[in-house]
């Protein structure tokens, strides 16, 4: 998250010349500047990082190290990374025995070697030692000269002393999908730096290679139910308003419209054409609304500067108890005020939209229609956005949750899953199983790429 970082003082190096970093990243940012997931450091002018840099007009990938303040090792690779809804495999391996510079460190991304750079890369020099790997400070997710954190989610960070491994020990190709996937147990030789942090437990930092590396957590981690083998739903940074200001943050599930403002909203990454989802938001306003939306019609609403909800296939529910669509307001429910928490579902089998507030569910349960996402202009809807529907209103928020089991940096309280046993939510995605949806049981479930496999 937006101020966590993980902190350790590496030891004596197995082999400092030999080492190799893993890491399955989802970047919830636009990013407009450097941050950082690997740093080994003594200094300003005696570091080796990895991360990602915008000095080009791009996020792009950066592997960059200063000794004794000149330049040892850069690589900027020309690719850009704007997709703020997939898990990234980053590798990095180095060798710096080899004779050919070029080999002597590789980077792959979701298990493709990258050869196109940027500018021509900085190689290290042949059998000398750098900084990274030896005896000093280590951080991920900061440099430790900046106050810039690396806001976004990271998992199965591993870093091998003494071997330059491919990426092929850290992920491989779905045979079915295509889709580079995770090796949740890399077969590796991990040395006497090395560390496998999977960042799936209450301490992240804790390194379960059997080094017992452990890194000391600084900030506020969350242990999000997002993972590179089950993606979960995020609010884009592709954020339209009438004036600037908006900020997405804490991985991409907190919304502030800023302080000078009209109308905003963020669209979400999953767009849908079937299924039932469920998903909650804790406001802080009573202006925040919900909605799903039609593609195409949500960029109509902007350019004419009007709320979500003006187009024929946009439907927001606004915390003064109202469904709007097709520019028409219908009283459904009772008002929400700052502090609740209100969960949409959406059955785009039977093409009905409910809300809860604070898990009661509205208008008796039944269901506002809308439109099949066949018969929308794109086919499909996103679904789980966010908006300011206040007008000139400043500084709405709203905390969303897809099932990460967080309303911002604050846990749940409850542990309600799905019916397929996914996400944590505050209150039931089925209320009870009871039939209260139209007078039918229904089974909502968690935004998240093994239920859309499932039921999407």
């Amino acid at each position: 998250m937006a101020t966590t970082s993980f902190s350790r003082t590496s030891g004596t190096p197995t082999n400092a010349l030999k080492w190799t970093f893993s890491a399955w990243v989802k970047l919830t940012e636009l990013i407009d500047g450097d941050r950082w997931l690997l740093d080994f450091n003594t200094d300003s002018n005696n570091r080796s990082q990895i991360g990602w840099t915008h000095d080009n007009s791009l996020p792009q990938l950066i592997v960059y190290e200063k000794v004794s303040s000149s330049t040892s090792q850069l690589f900027t690779t020309t690719q850009g990374f704007r997709d703020l809804g997939a898990f990234y495999n980053i590798v990095v391996s180095c060798d710096r025995t080899l004779a050919t510079q070029e080999d002597r460190t590789k980077i792959y991304i979701n298990g493709e070697r990258v050869t196109d750079f940027h500018t021509t890369p900085n190689y290290p020099a042949q059998n000398v030692t750098g900084i990274i790997n030896t005896a000093v400070d280590t951080l991920i997710g900061k440099y430790s000269q900046s106050t810039v954190y690396y806001d976004g989610l990271m998992s199965y960070v591993s870093f091998v002393d003494g071997t330059a491994y491919d990426a092929s020990y850290f992920g491989e190709t779905d045979s079915s999908s295509g889709i580079w996937k995770i090796k949740t147990v890399p077969s590796v030789t991990w040395g006497n730096n090395g560390f496998f942090l999977k960042m799936d437990t209450s301490s992240p930092g804790t390194d379960t290679s059997g080094n017992n590396n452990t890194f000391t957590a600084s900030g506020t981690p969350t242990l999000t139910q997002d993972n590179a083998s089950n993606n979960y739903n995020i609010l884009s940074e592709v954020i339209y308003a009438t004036s600037a200001g908006v900020t997405i943050s804490n991985g991409g599930t907190s919304f502030n419209s800023g302080s000078s403002i009209d109308y905003a909203f963020a669209i979400p990454n999953f767009a849908l054409s079937k299924g039932r989802w469920y998903f909650e938001s804790k406001i802080g306003h009573t202006c925040a609304g919900l909605y799903i939306g039609d593609t195409i019609q949500i960029v109509e609403a902007v350019r004419n500067s009007t709320r979500i909800g003006v187009g024929s296939q946009q439907y927001s529910w606004e915390c003064n108890g109202y469904f709007q669509n097709n520019n028409s307001q219908t009283s459904y429910g009772s008002t929400a005020t700052a502090g609740d928490v209100i969960g949409m579902f959406v059955d785009l089998e039977d093409n009905k939209l409910y809300i809860s507030v604070n898990g009661t569910l509205q208008n008796s349960g039944t269901g506002f229609a809308c439109t099949d996402p066949a018969s929308t202009q794109s086919g499909f809807y996103f679904v789980g956005g966010i908006a300011d529907q206040c007008g000139a209103t400043a500084n709405v928020t709203a905390d969303m949750n897809y099932g990460n089991g967080f309303f911002g940096t604050t846990a749940v309280s409850s542990s309600n899953a799905d019916a397929a046993g996914y996400g944590l939510f505050e209150y039931s995605p089925n209320q009870g199983g009871a039939a209260n949806f139209d007078g039918y049981a229904k089974n909502f479930y968690a935004l998240n790429t093994k239920n859309i496999n499932t039921y999407g």
